[in-house]
């Protein structure tokens, strides 16, 4: 699942103070338990040296202050019953932090040689651990304190870094495609950012010089394309002109005038294509004609394969579609004529409620080009592979006339294109 940038950069500082709360508490801890062994091996230290040097009595000897408890123990006396009781069951050599009674205590316990015996001392710490708690309890309280700051922060650190960002996307994606395109702005205080305006600005002038190369070849196209055309028209012309041509010439050359025709429609309408512009709807046409039309041409363009191409009719023939009479016939075509091609079966196209259903029987389309059209987002274009199926020009037209192209079946057992339309009333 993927995460937007505010959300990662915010997370990320986030983590960092928190971290570093966590680390800072971490060391206050290491030093107030390193004060707790300074005392226990120092000043405790020193005070033993001293109370050593003053031990008058072999036996028993005890010593108490405000905070110093000591007690010697010589070695043959018997164990006294005077001896403090925090300092009962401590054997020698230790040093340790005890609790005895709600009360805490550093004691420190060695032998000595003169005289002979156990010195023990100890030094009550139960003020130090009550500050200690009361410090835990404010450290606590500072901890929450500075992880709502650090999420405060965070917040609005991360909003404030993105916020440019954001600018820079929604400029990028009110850029719409044109002759003129309106380039970013690169005044943002991050570097960055101006890169990939910069970045941005470079693509949308290669993009105008390729459109304008575009139109400049769409220009040329036109001129290079029309001209044999007229001079085939313009034969034709000459020739009936000099009546000379017998009944079967004649009927030949009507096809021959009737195929330069539509091409000339034809090339008119692609060349209208390419430029985008968008057809003019010039007649209401029933199915029954739109089909018999596209049936005709295919069986005088292939007469080989026209054996295998069925026009079946049906009760929804008669329903009228007002649209441009030259796209739809090259849609239909175009399906039937790459059905023909690239099967060996029988190729079927029939009408039905407000759709036409163009069926081969052959192995079906590739995996990834039928995913691709059964999921393809509006304005996507189809790959130039994807051309050898006569796919491009397809979604092209059915596009232009506002009319749905999709694939209903395309598994072993064939492939069927529907094209859904609207009907005129």
């Amino acid at each position: 699942m993927s995460l937007s940038l505010a959300t990662r950069i915010y997370r990320t500082i986030f983590a960092v103070s928190f971290l570093t709360i966590v680390l800072s508490l971490v060391i206050i801890e290491f030093i107030y338990e390193d004060m707790e062994y300074t005392i226990l091996e120092f000043e405790l230290s020193n005070e033993f040296d001293f109370y050593s040097r003053k031990i008058n009595n072999p036996d028993f000897q005890t010593w108490q202050t405000a905070n110093i408890s000591v007690a010697f123990v010589g070695e043959k006396a018997p164990n006294p019953s005077q001896l403090p009781k925090h300092f009962q069951g401590i054997k020698a050599p230790a040093s340790e932090e005890i609790e005895f009674k709600d009360q805490h205590f550093l004691v420190l316990a060695k032998q000595i040689d003169s005289p002979s015996g156990t010195l023990f001392i100890s030094q009550d710490i139960t003020a130090m651990e009550e500050r200690e708690i009361l410090f835990q309890l404010a450290m606590l309280g500072l901890v929450l304190l500075m992880t709502f700051i650090g999420f405060v922060l965070s917040r609005l650190g991360a909003r404030k870094l993105v916020k440019p960002l954001q600018k820079l996307t929604h400029a990028i994606q009110k850029t719409t495609p044109g002759k003129s395109m309106q380039r970013l702005e690169n005044d943002y205080v991050e570097h960055e950012y101006n890169n990939i305006a910069n970045a941005f600005n470079r693509f949308l002038d290669a993009m105008e010089e390729f459109v304008q190369r575009e139109n400049m070849f769409i220009k040329t196209a036109s001129h290079e394309l029309r001209t044999p055309i007229a001079i085939l028209s313009g034969a034709l012309d000459v020739i009936d002109k000099r009546q000379q041509l017998s009944a079967a010439d004649k009927q030949t050359m009507r096809r021959i005038r009737q195929t330069v025709n539509h091409m000339q429609i034809e090339v008119n309408t692609l060349l209208a294509l390419l430029r985008n512009e968008q057809p003019v709807k010039d007649s209401k046409i029933s199915l029954s004609v739109l089909i018999q039309d596209a049936v005709e041409e295919i069986k005088n363009e292939m007469p080989m394969a026209s054996e295998r191409l069925n026009y079946v009719s049906s009760i929804y023939d008669q329903q009228i579609v007002l649209t441009n009479h030259s796209l739809m016939r090259m849609l239909l075509r175009n399906l039937l004529h790459n059905a023909i091609q690239h099967t060996q079966d029988e190729v079927r196209i029939q009408s039905g409620d407000c759709v036409i259903h163009v069926t081969d029987f052959g192995s079906g389309l590739p995996i990834d080009i039928h995913q691709r059209i059964t999921n393809r987002s509006v304005g996507q274009q189809l790959l130039f592979q994807e051309t050898r199926f006569g796919l491009l020009i397809a979604q092209m037209i059915s596009e232009k006339l506002n009319m749905k192209l999709s694939v209903a079946q395309s598994d072993s057992g064939g492939t069927t294109f529907e094209i859904h339309f609207t009907p005129s009333i």
